[in-house]
């Protein structure tokens, strides 16, 4: 279940309305990180890039982009061990949109809001 990004049309409560759609987003991402046994180190990154469009260090980028020999050579210990729970989640959890080439990152991270 997705909690869909919805801004507030008046400016005296908009900003406490972004503030709990952005909550109500994050929660279950962060809730599949930990059930899929992503480090722990990374949710912060990852909520970043899934739910605000910001792009992540090179490790994930070279993951999401489907460059698995990058995403090795650029992966700290933690993340090589749990490179298989990674593409677990991508696959079961993440946007379908976000990840799986090159060209599918570059569009997420093109459609952030300004």
């Amino acid at each position: 279940m997705r909690a869909q990004w919805k801004s507030s049309t008046t400016f005296s409560g908009r900003l406490r309305s972004e503030t709990v759609l952005i909550v109500m987003q994050e929660e279950p991402i962060r809730e599949s990180l930990v059930r899929f046994g992503i480090p722990e180190h990374m949710h912060d990154c990852v909520i970043r890039y899934v739910v605000h469009r910001i792009e992540p260090g090179q490790f994930l980028v070279a993951l999401m982009s489907n460059d698995l020999k990058e995403a090795f050579a650029r992966a700290d210990e933690e993340n090589l061990e749990a490179m298989h729970r990674w593409v677990k989640w991508f696959y079961n959890a993440a946007p379908g949109n976000c990840w799986g080439s090159p060209q599918r990152v570059n569009e997420w991270l093109a459609q952030r809001s300004r």
